[in-house]
């Protein structure tokens, strides 16, 4: 098997740029000392832009507290400590409170850049130079490393981007691999989209609190549609955007089936940016393994109980065996708020023979949230991605839609065309092709 080179991408071009213009800007600024302006402008270029503005705002924070910290040991020990040795000795015993003052004002990741411009300030100093001087010369060659990478990092190929279409992915076995992790490729690649001003999100039955390890290198700009349309969770703020619960006096009905079953269900509430789950009695093994697969989960809070009088619910979930939670489901159907409702049964990840059934209100749907961001955005075109025969409707709405070598075959029925599976990351190569196509859909 032939070794395949890696490509040269843009970022390694880029940081080559930098470094160029720093040394070039020495003819300007005979007085500088160019190593630390393209040390600053290789450590600041990072693969994409919104990444590159947070390195430089912990660049700039550490070379102001590491060159004003510099500028006046400097000044005490030219004064006070001629010994080579304990010059030696005090400036290392410096890194500890320069170290700590990054931990207190929440830029940890400065720190090393303050210790290192603080050494350039007392160990590279030019004798007979004032310590002002050497403070700010420091400083600005570190700045314009900062601001050269900036700019660089900002320039962009004149290539078009369809900046007027919502891309849709499924999440599970579609944008996921078989392992259930985001492949670092993909990462790279949806990050660089939507730095270029791709409208992304992701559509999944899942609820947030499972979803935020999962997605947390991803710098979503839109909401995710969580549990199958009945919400929508921004990962970024940790919040809930919005939510589409049921009517009281639906969730009362429903739990009014399940207690005369003598049967347990989770029923879901949003208070206060969390997802409390309420739960009585276990009643098999298998809601037992989901309660405890789920309950160490962030975000979320399992609460023995009923739901309180003035919450709603957005949604109701049952694990039983198949033909309980069938049965169940007929008699919530054939209840007056049967059309007020939509009940998903899906095989449970717990027990061989066991549904898990959920339950939201009618509105809740994953086309419905979708419609709804269409509209909050203004954007003229929808292209969808998925795996799961859920996502049918969807596919019906979106200009263009891509099943998975691996979906459902509804789903492969209903797409526009069907491209290669989950694990080799054909959602985000498709997305690309056609976010950066100069054509209409």
């Amino acid at each position: 098997m032939k070794y395949k080179f890696p490509k040269v991408g843009m970022r390694m071009v880029k940081t080559a740029v930098a470094v160029f213009i720093c040394l070039l800007i020495t003819f300007i600024r005979p007085e500088s000392v160019p190593i630390y302006s393209t040390i600053t402008a290789v450590l600041c270029m990072q693969p994409y832009l919104s990444n590159t503005k947070e390195i430089a705002i912990n660049r700039i924070v550490g070379t102001l507290i590491g060159g004003l910290a510099g500028m006046l040991v400097l000044m005490f020990m030219r004064n006070y400590v001629p010994w080579p040795m304990v010059q030696f000795i005090i400036v290392s015993l410096c890194m500890i409170p320069l170290i700590y003052v990054t931990l207190v004002i929440n830029h940890s990741s400065a720190s090393a850049f303050t210790c290192i411009v603080f050494l350039g300030t007392t160990i590279a100093a030019t004798p007979g130079t004032a310590p002002y001087i050497i403070a700010s010369y420091r400083m600005i060659d570190t700045l314009i490393g900062i601001l050269v990478a900036l700019v660089v990092n900002a320039f962009h190929l004149p290539v078009h981007r369809n900046r007027s279409v919502l891309f849709v992915s499924e999440l599970d076995n579609t944008l996921l691999h078989s392992d259930g992790k985001i492949s670092s490729y993909a990462e790279f690649h949806i990050n660089r989209m939507i730095d270029d001003g791709e409208w992304f999100t992701l559509v999944t039955d899942r609820t947030p609190a499972t979803l935020v390890p999962i997605l947390e290198n991803l710098n979503l700009n839109l909401p995710v549609i969580a549990m199958n349309g009945a919400v929508l969770y921004d990962v970024q703020d940790r919040s809930y955007s919005f939510s589409l619960p049921m009517d009281r006096e639906v969730s009362d009905a429903i739990e009014g089936v399940f207690e005369e079953e003598g049967r347990n269900c989770f029923v879901h509430a949003i208070i206060n940016e969390t997802m409390h789950i309420y739960y009585s009695d276990f009643k098999n093994t298998a809601e037992e393994r989901f309660y405890h697969r789920l309950r160490r989960t962030s975000h979320k809070n399992y609460v023995f109980g009923g739901l309180p009088e003035e919450q709603q619910a957005v949604n109701i979930t049952s694990v039983n065996e198949e033909s309980v939670n069938n049965r169940i489901r007929k008699e919530i159907e054939a209840l007056d708020i049967g059309n007020r409702i939509e009940i998903i049964c899906t095989p449970s990840h717990d027990a061989e023979g066991y549904t898990v059934m959920d339950i939201y209100s009618a509105e809740a749907t994953r086309e419905n949230a979708i419609l709804k961001m269409k509209r909050d955005l203004s954007v003229d075109q929808i292209v969808a991605f998925g795996s799961s025969s859920l996502n049918v409707p969807i596919f019906k709405l979106a200009n263009r839609a891509y099943a998975v070598e691996n979906a459902a075959r509804a789903l492969k029925e209903a797409a526009t065309q069907t491209i290669s599976n989950n694990d080799s990351d054909a959602v985000v190569k498709m997305m690309e092709k056609t976010f950066y196509h100069k054509k209409d859909l």
